[in-house]
Order: structure tokens, then sequence, then C-alpha cells
């Protein structure tokens, strides 16, 4: 499955976004993602780092509907939040997504996996 990954950070240049609009440019930016995803499997909350400065940072994790249309169709909206919020750029990232079975019997222990 396609998978999608965008990155906000807050500051512009120097300093940080004001609460409000760095709610709003999250709210935004997950409205967009949601938009293009069939789910959003993880939304987070970090401490980036842009051009050296550290920056309050959020990142959205989900399966793309599809990699035609909508994927464009998220790169031009996160553009436009992007000039609107004052941000140089958003981080995005497609790429294959999968996920790792367990071990159907004799599974190791924690210790053992080490």
């Amino acid at each position: 499955m396609e998978t999608v990954t965008v990155t906000i950070g807050r500051n512009v240049g120097d300093d940080p976004l004001p609460a409000d609009q760095w709610n709003a440019f999250t709210s935004d930016t997950r409205a967009a993602v949601e938009a293009a995803t069939l789910d959003l499997w993880a939304i987070a909350p970090y401490k980036g780092v842009w051009k050296g400065t550290t920056e309050d940072a959020a990142i959205f994790y989900g399966p793309l509907v599809d990699v035609g249309e909508v994927l464009e169709a998220l790169r031009q909206r996160l553009a436009v939040l992007a000039t609107y919020y004052g941000q140089e750029a958003v981080g995005l990232s497609v790429g294959t997504g999968e996920l790792v079975e367990h071990f159907a019997t004799d599974v190791p222990s924690v210790e053992g996996a080490r």
C-alpha cells in the first residue's frame, strides 16, 4: 500500500507562530491529509529542527486513497498552507508501507529478540 507522511513546523524564521495560528495550521494540515488518506494511522507532535533552529513540529501518517490525482491535490493544498502560514516548506514523503506480522509459533521472549 502507498503511504504518505506529512511534517510541519511551527517557526517562521526564528520565531514561532502564535499558538492560535499553530493550532489552525495543525488542524488545516490534518484535514488535508485526511482528505488524501483512507485513515490517519499516526498523528504526533515532536521537537523538530529547521536550518539549525529547534521548533515545535507535527507529523501525520496514513495510507493514500490513490497515488494519482489525490496525491497531486495534497501537494497543491500543502503548498497553499505553507504560503498562508508563512512556511518555507512542508515535508511530504510517499512510499510503500508494509505490515510486519508476528511469528506464527514459537515466539521468542522479548529478551530473546534483543
